[in-house]
């Protein structure tokens, strides 16, 4: 059995419960964030938090206080000082019963739990039809449905993943996951203007090969407008990078030499 951090206590998951009136169950109303704990290492730990410090003032959450050390207790008292972990970080609006979206003190919950390496090794995507729109948008809200949905769209057709689009064709991001492409020495990803979710992950890794001379491009660009020798990368806090080959029936190229060196100045970045 697994222990979990919740409200400064750190009971077994079992023993542990949220209130049935907490807005995060009853409206989706609160935030996460997902960090990959390898080896015992807690991987880009501050620039999570300060996305959930930003979310939390966008939605009117009290951001409590969230040391290191307090993660660093939870992963002894799991044992996960060894192999690949997923830690959670969720903060809820708690049991306040108004509708607007005022200042609120809620509800801290830190789970911790084994996670398998991906076995995908490239990733075979669909583009999904509808246009993506709502208000909380670049908020990684608790409010979840439609990134499943997303999901299972790209199961049902035979793809691994889908990448989404705004009211105007710009391309998003995937059910889980960002999206960038690289030709030659520059490094393309969707504007952060564009309402879509930028990953920690995918800013660390733009830091680390500004590092190595690759110039970082945001851009608006429509699927038809994606250059066909782009070289195509997903890129997650878990998942890690990932090349894709196709969107639909349009194939792009593969570079494992290419994939190998952004796999380590992330690797680089982290350490």
């Amino acid at each position: 059995m697994r222990y979990v951090y919740l409200n400064g206590e750190y009971p077994l998951e079992t023993a542990a419960s949220i209130s049935i009136n907490d807005r995060g169950f009853l409206y989706g109303d609160g935030v996460f964030s997902s960090l990959k704990v390898d080896e015992g290492k807690i991987e880009f730990f501050s620039s999570h938090i300060k996305r959930l410090t930003t979310s939390c003032q966008e939605l009117g959450i009290e951001m409590p206080a969230i040391d290191k050390k307090l993660v660093e207790q939870l992963i002894t008292l799991n044992n996960a000082r060894q192999g690949l972990w997923r830690l959670k970080i969720i903060l809820t609006a708690g049991d306040c019963h108004e509708i607007l979206l005022h200042p609120r003190k809620g509800c801290l919950l830190i789970t911790l739990k084994p996670e398998k390496p991906s076995k995908k090794e490239v990733l075979k995507i669909i583009f999904f039809p509808y246009p993506l729109i709502k208000p909380t948008s670049k908020i990684k809200s608790l409010a979840y449905l439609d990134r499943l949905h997303i999901r299972q769209y790209a199961l049902d057709n035979g793809f691994d993943d889908a990448l989404t689009m705004d009211q105007y064709g710009n391309l998003l991001e995937t059910s889980f996951s960002n999206v960038f492409w690289v030709m030659g020495s520059e490094i393309f990803f969707p504007d952060p203007s564009l309402p879509f979710l930028q990953g920690v992950t995918l800013m660390e890794l733009i830091s680390s090969l500004n590092n190595q001379g690759f110039i970082a491009s945001p851009i608006k660009i429509s699927l038809n407008d994606l250059p066909e020798n782009a070289y195509l990368f997903t890129i997650n806090a878990i998942q890690g990078i990932l090349p894709v080959d196709c969107i639909g029936e349009r194939i792009f190229p593969l570079d494992l030499s290419l994939l190998n060196k952004l796999q380590q100045a992330l690797k680089a970045h982290i350490n």
